[in-house]
C-alpha cells in the first residue's frame, strides 16, 4: 500500500509533510513511523491505521489555523505562567523530572481532560520549545529570589519515588549506589507516566516492565545496564510493600531480550520429550501448561473449584478466581484428555477451595520449571513460557484457525470470548485441543 516501508526487517509508515503544518512537526518534510513487526500484512494494516491519524491530525491543524487557533504569544505567555505555577506546586514530584518531560506530562494531562488554555497546544512542537524556555527563565529566578518552595515526597506505598525517598532514607549503600537508584526510579517513572499515568506502585505489572526493557533496548542500552536497572526497581518495589507480584522480578524467566523484543522460543520435539518423562511427573505443572497452553499465573492460582464440566466436557474455568491478565483470559479452556487422565482427575480429590497443585507464586513456580527446563537445555531463549509458545504453535500446526486459537489462549483481539460459556463453542474448542500431540 502507499506509505508502507521496510527498514531492515521492520515495517512502517512514510508519508511528505505538507509546507503549511511543518510547525506542528518540528520542521519535518516527512512523517515516518516504524511498527514493532516484520510480517507485511501487519504492516500493511499498522500502515493503514497510522495514514489515519496523520490525515486527521493535517486536517486537526488546519482547522485550528481557520479557527484561529494558532498560538499568539500572549496565549504563549499566559501559558508559562501557569505552567510555572502547576511545576511550582508539584515540585516534590517533578525534581525527579528533566523539566521538559514533567511540562509535557502535565500538558498532555490537561489536553485529555479538554482544558481550553492549552487546547491546540502541541507538545512536540515549537511553541511548547518557547514555553519550556520560558518555565526555565521563570525558575532561574525564583531560586535566586528565594521563592522555589519544596513539596515533601509521596508516602511510602503511594508512589514508587516516594517508595524511593523512604528507601534512600534509611539505606546503607553508598551515597553513588543511592543516586543511580533515584536514577533509574526516575527514568521508569518518567517513561511510565508518559503513556500510563501517575506510577502508582500497585498500577505497574510484569506487561509494562516488559514494555520498558523494549523501550530500552531500542536505544542500544547494554544488558548489563538492563540487568543492574531492574535490580534497583525491584529492590524499591519491595521496600514500598506494594500490593501483589514484584513486575520486575523474573524478566529473564518470563522472556530474553534479543534485538529491540523480548523473544522465547518453542521447545523442540526432543525437548518436550524430555520433559514430559514420567521422572518429572512430580511437577503436574508441566504437563498443565504443555497441554493447556495457560500462563503460568492462571496455572498458579487453580484450585479445585475451577474444574468443572461443560456437558460431557471437563473444562478449567478461568471465568472465576482471581484477576486476568485481559478481558479474553477470563474463560473455559476443554482440558486435554491426556491431562485429564494423567494429572487432573486424581487431584480432584481435594477440597473444592484447596489449590489444585502446591505451586506458589508465579515466580516460585517459574523457577521450579526453570530448574527442570535447565537440565533439558542450556538455551537461555527456552523459558517456562516456552510451553505456551510451543502449544499454540501445535495448534495452528494441526490446522486450528487462528481466532480458534486465540480464545483457547485467552488473547486478546479475539472476538470468540463472547462465546465462551456456551456449550457448543467449548465442544468445538475440545476438538481443537485433542489435535495437540506431543509423540
Amino acid at each position: 500500500m502507499k506509505g508502507l516501508i521496510k527498514k531492515g526487517k521492520r515495517y512502517g509508515f512514510q508519508a511528505g509533510i505538507p509546507k503549511d503544518v511543518r510547525e506542528h512537526f518540528d520542521g519535518r518534510k516527512k512523517f515516518q513511523k516504524l511498527f514493532d513487526t516484520e510480517d507485511e500484512g501487519r504492516g500493511e494494516v499498522l500502515a493503514a491505521e497510522a495514514d489515519r491519524e496523520f490525515r486527521a491530525a493535517i486536517f486537526q491543524h488546519r482547522q485550528n489555523a481557520l479557527n484561529g487557533k494558532r498560538l499568539s504569544p500572549e496565549r504563549i505567555q499566559q501559558i508559562t505562567g501557569w505552567l510555572f505555577g502547576q511545576h511550582i506546586n508539584d515540585r516534590g514530584e517533578s525534581d525527579f523530572y528533566e523539566l521538559k518531560d514533567a511540562l509535557r506530562v502535565t500538558v498532555i494531562e490537561h489536553l485529555h481532560d479538554g482544558f481550553d488554555l492549552v487546547a491546540g497546544l502541541d507538545p512536540d512542537g515549537i511553541a511548547f520549545e518557547q514555553i519550556v524556555q520560558g518555565v526555565e527563565d521563570l525558575l532561574r529566578w525564583t531560586e535566586r529570589a528565594g521563592y522555589a518552595r519544596h513539596k515533601k515526597p509521596e508516602k511510602l506505598g503511594a508512589t514508587l519515588i516516594g517508595a524511593c525517598e523512604a528507601w534512600a532514607e534509611k539505606a546503607k549503600h553508598v551515597p553513588k549506589t543511592i543516586a543511580q537508584y533515584k536514577k533509574s526510579v526516575k527514568d521508569f517513572t518518567r517513561w511510565f507516566e508518559l503513556g500510563h499515568g501517575q506510577c502508582y506502585g500497585a498500577s505497574i505489572s510484569a506487561t509494562h516492565v516488559d514494555q520498558y526493557v523494549i523501550a530500552m533496548m531500542k536505544r542500544n542500552v547494554a544488558k548489563a545496564t538492563i540487568g543492574r536497572e531492574l535490580s534497583a526497581l525491584r529492590l524499591i518495589y519491595k521496600y514500598g510493600r506494594f500490593r501483589g507480584l514484584n513486575p520486575f522480578s523474573g524478566v529473564n524467566d518470563r522472556m530474553i531480550v534479543e534485538g529491540d523484543q523480548l523473544k522465547v522460543r518453542d521447545f523442540t520435539d526432543v525437548e518436550m520429550k524430555k520433559l514430559l518423562h514420567p521422572k518429572h511427573q512430580d511437577h503436574p505443572a508441566i504437563m498443565i501448561a504443555a497441554y493447556s497452553g495457560m500462563r503460568l499465573s492462571e496455572i498458579a492460582s487453580l484450585k479445585r473449584s475451577n474444574v468443572e464440566k461443560v456437558g460431557p466436557i471437563n473444562v478449567f474455568n478461568l471465568k472465576t478466581g482471581g484477576r486476568r491478565k485481559t478481558k479474553a483470559a477470563y474463560r473455559k479452556v476443554p482440558i486435554h484428555p491426556i491431562l485429564f487422565t494423567k494429572v487432573i482427575r486424581p487431584l480432584l480429590k481435594t477440597k473444592p477451595d484447596d489449590f489444585l497443585i502446591d505451586a506458589g507464586s508465579t515466580d516460585a513456580l517459574s523457577k521450579r520449571l526453570a530448574r527442570v527446563i535447565d537440565e533439558v537445555t542450556p538455551d537461555p531463549a527456552v523459558r517456562a513460557h516456552s510451553f505456551r509458545h510451543t502449544f499454540i504453535t501445535k495448534l495452528a500446526e494441526a490446522g486450528v484457525p487462528r481466532e480458534l486459537r486465540m480464545a483457547i489462549a485467552g488473547h486478546e483481539g479475539s472476538d470468540a470470548h463472547d462465546r465462551y460459556t456456551h456449550a457448543s463453542f467449548i465442544a468445538e474448542l475440545s476438538r481443537k485441543i485433542v489435535k495437540v500431540r506431543y509423540d
